[in-house]
Order: C-alpha cells, then structure tokens, then sequence
C-alpha cells in the first residue's frame, strides 16, 4: 500500500515546465537590430527573455512583437509591441503569450546604440500558465440572459408542483 501511495505521488508531482529555445551571444551593430524567431502553437505559455550586454557602452532594449509587427519593423513602418523592457544592460521579459502565431522576441540597439553591443540573450518558455485556471466572466448582457432563462425554469417548475399540490388537496 505504501509503495502505490509513493507512486501516486511521483506521477502527482509538477513535471518540469520551462524550455529553453535558445541561450546564444548576439553582435549587434550599431543603430541596428536582430531578432529571435519563436513559434508558438499550444498557448498559454508565457516567454522568458533574458539578457545580459556583455560589451562595454550603452544598453540595449528587448521586445516582443507578432509576426504583423515584424514584418512592418523590417519594412521601416511603425509597428506594436506586446511587450518591451527600456533599455538596459541586463533585465528579464516576460509575458503570457494566449493566442497561437508567430512571434520575434527583438533585440534592439537603434535606441542609444552608438557602439555594437554583444548580448546574451536567453529565451525560454514556461508552461506553468497551462496548469493554472484562468478565470474568466460573462459578459452582462449573457449574465442577464442566463439568470432571466433560470429564473423562468424555476417558476415553472414551482407553478407545476404548486398545481400538482393543489390537485392532491381536493
């Protein structure tokens, strides 16, 4: 009996849940940039970047952008990120990514990048996200419309029996 209650809880243990996709040192030239492509087809996950400038100078700022923003951020058109840190010489980004898709986390030195820079950059996923319940509302108009659709049921159900009672007394 012992043994199967061990067992149990070494299946019932948290497996390991991070994977790191990459951990690699980037040369950045100059007011340039470069990216770090991820796919993501089995959200929620939340990605982990983080980085560390090894060279001397200023730092450099991390984002993360879908595959809408990087193809305006190589064409030159302004473009949104779904996340970024400042600038800086080491720091950590993270967000939950939910919706399935391309993404690029961007390693950029255009900002205050006056010299390259040589950035480690670490990107990982955590699939933590999956094991908790996220939760979720209604919104009012369906609020209303399941309380109205509950409230009609149990009036009918207590006209029925209520008539049903009356019946048995006569």
């Amino acid at each position: 009996m012992l043994w199967i209650a061990l067992l149990w809880l070494v299946a019932a243990s948290p497996q390991n849940t991070r994977q790191t996709l990459m951990d690699e040192v980037y040369s950045i030239p100059a007011s340039d940039w470069r990216y770090v492509p991820v796919v993501l087809k089995q959200p929620p996950v939340t990605l982990e970047c983080e980085f560390k400038v090894l060279s001397t100078g200023a730092g450099v700022r991390v984002g993360l952008v879908n595959a809408q923003g990087l193809a305006a951020m190589r064409q030159g058109r302004h473009y949104n990120t779904l996340a970024s840190t400042s600038v800086e010489k080491s720091g950590t980004l993270r967000h939950e990514v939910l919706e399935p898709d391309e993404y690029a986390v961007i390693v950029d030195n255009s900002l205050d990048g006056r010299d390259a820079a040589q950035v480690q950059v670490r990107v990982s996923l955590d699939f933590r996200s999956r094991q908790t319940a996220h939760v979720r509302q209604l919104s009012t108009a369906k609020r209303i419309t399941v309380i109205t659709i509950s409230l009609v049921i149990f009036l009918g159900i207590v006209t029925y029996a209520g008539k049903r009672l009356q019946a048995a007394w006569r």
